[in-house]
């Protein structure tokens, strides 16, 4: 089914198919014989996973040293505002639960996002400390706001 017609330039048109690869014949289960794929027709600079249109690549970010309650260097900030200088935002605790449900039920999905190591949530745990998911074991905690190892993934 598409949520638009395919219109050449209209980026927001979006197809899911749902296959089986050896027809009746069982199991039918889906991650074994049935495979499920989401794509945004015309865009390629990220993909589609459920609502979201996730970015193909990590963002690059600077830390920002502003926040009157921080005296150190704020790279969650930094993260924050790389992805919304670009018209994105930085993923939710929720949207990167479900981009991390959505790479170990896909492969390729998996494959093409490529995310390994820890991730950025714009969800604050207290003032001084975001919430974050590590790919690719799912472990999710809170760090402070000055750690410099942490990725970024944008979303919209």
């Amino acid at each position: 089914s598409t949520g638009k017609s395919f219109i050449p330039g209209n980026t927001t048109a979006c197809v899911a198919i749902v296959y089986d690869i050896n027809g009746n014949q069982k199991p039918n289960v889906v991650g074994k014989d049935i495979g499920e794929l989401n794509a945004v027709l015309g865009n390629d600079d990220c993909v589609q996973v459920g609502s979201l249109c996730v970015s193909k690549a990590n963002v690059s970010f600077l830390p920002i040293s502003e926040e009157p309650y921080m005296s150190d260097d704020n790279y969650w900030a930094g993260a924050r505002k790389a992805c919304e200088d670009i018209g994105w935002h930085l993923p939710s605790k929720v949207e990167l639960i479900s981009i991390w449900t959505a790479t170990n039920k896909n492969t390729g999905i998996k494959n093409l996002l490529n995310m390994s190591g820890y991730y950025w949530t714009s969800t604050e745990f207290s003032i001084y400390a975001p919430w974050f998911k590590y790919f690719p074991t799912g472990v999710q905690s809170y760090w402070l706001k000055t750690v410099t190892s942490t990725k970024a993934r944008c979303v919209k």
